[in-house]
């Protein structure tokens, strides 16, 4: 059992036989940390593509949006599949780029205070996450608790098929792949 030894205000580490032990060396320097995570956000990596609506009148705006779909992610803080989905939607904004619009709405904080109840009774969100996406301000799909990212796909192809030619992108819509 290692233990700590003070010795004229040094502090040392003991094995507890008395010899101290070696101190470990850092793996990585400060400066290659920071050249990484600066590499990460350069490409993308720690950039939401997804935006945060704050406000019930946000939303109503954003989904009354005529033109492309809109997916909305309703969530709680402190949910880990909430948070899960975040990465998924993410690399779905960066996929659909341009042909439709991705923003998260916190209806529950952690605590089970809700932040829009109005919202909640509205479009009818028993279970986090629920993610719906609107056409013209009109509900076409719902996906709760779904995390698969081909469903999400699937979805989303679908609803660029329903629209007339020319609405979302200046033509008609070619599906997107799944990864």
């Amino acid at each position: 059992m290692a233990r700590f030894l003070f010795t004229e205000g040094v502090r040392k580490l003991s094995a507890g036989n008395g010899s101290p032990i070696p101190r470990a060396r850092p793996i990585l320097s400060v400066g290659a940390i920071a050249t990484g995570l600066l590499a990460v956000a350069l490409a993308g990596g720690c950039v939401s593509r997804v935006k945060e609506l704050r406000k019930p009148a946000d939303f109503e705006r954003l989904i009354g949006r005529r033109g492309q779909p809109v997916v909305v992610d309703f969530y709680k803080a402190g949910c880990e599949h909430c948070s899960a989905l975040e990465v998924t939607l993410n690399e779905l904004a960066g996929e659909f780029a341009g042909r439709a619009a991705f923003a998260k709405f916190l209806l529950m904080r952690a605590n089970g205070q809700a932040t829009a109840p109005e919202i909640v009774a509205k479009h009818d969100i028993p279970f986090y996450p629920t993610v719906i996406i609107f056409v013209d301000g009109q509900e076409r799909k719902r996906l709760v608790q779904q995390y698969r990212y081909s469903d999400y796909v699937a979805a989303l192809n679908e609803c660029l098929a329903a629209q007339p030619a020319g609405k979302a992108d200046g033509g008609a819509a070619a599906p997107v792949g799944s990864r």
